[in-house]
């Protein structure tokens, strides 16, 4: 199988002898017009369909979290501090949803302890629900959102949430999952790291695979 897709509504289909693919990045994806021919009773059909693409089945390599003691840091830099709009976005395939496991992290800000999510803080919390949370100030004060869908175990899904125009909205498996209205400020910034698979208190682990983690 080379790519999975859903046409409307609801039905999944699979491309056996070929690869569907898209220009668009960005999320919510577009939806996009496929055409297919076939012969039927010697008949030639032509048909058209809209589907959404869901998901695309990738050709290299990911990170693999024992949820232990795994976690990767980039340092502080510039072009990772977001002050206004924030979209992140990641594949990830859970082992287990009993615990929290932390995504990508960029926190604390200002005085606030080592648990506080800081300029943004994308995880899976148990019982494996998708959040996101951000310190609406330089102290202890937080908002936090979660998803409508708790992603299964043991398969690959594409996780995604925006925060821009006063709303947050989550995405799974390219589908909307949920849309909240902000709460507080977002943008609290400061010069941490950005951890995957972890925070800064190392409270829990990623337990899992986690690919093409996005932040804009």
């Amino acid at each position: 199988t080379l790519a999975e897709w859903l046409a409307e509504p609801n039905i999944a289909a699979v491309i056996d002898a070929g690869l569907l693919t898209t220009g668009e990045t960005l999320y919510p994806k577009h939806k996009i017009n496929i055409y297919a021919g076939y012969t039927e009773n010697e008949i030639d059909v032509n048909t058209q369909k809209q589907v959404s693409v869901i998901a695309i089945c990738p050709d290299g390599y990911a990170l693999r979290f024992d949820g232990i003691n795994d976690y990767i840091q980039a340092n502080d830099n510039p072009t990772l501090d977001i002050a206004s709009a924030i979209t992140i976005t990641a594949w990830i395939k859970l082992n287990d949803i009993s615990k929290y496991n932390f995504i990508v992290c960029k926190q604390p800000s200002g005085t606030a302890g080592s648990n506080y999510a800081g300029n943004y803080e994308f995880v899976i919390e148990p019982p494996g629900r998708v959040e996101f949370l951000h310190q609406t100030g330089s102290g202890i004060a937080f908002s936090y959102y979660f998803s409508n869908t708790r992603p299964s175990t043991g398969v690959w899904h594409h996780a995604a949430v925006t925060l821009g125009n006063n709303r947050v909205n989550f995405y799974l498996d390219g589908l909307p999952d949920g849309t909240f209205a902000q709460s507080g400020t977002f943008g609290i910034l400061n010069n941490e790291p950005v951890r995957i698979g972890t925070r800064k208190d190392y409270d829990s682990y990623f337990d899992g695979s986690i690919d093409d983690i996005r932040i804009y």
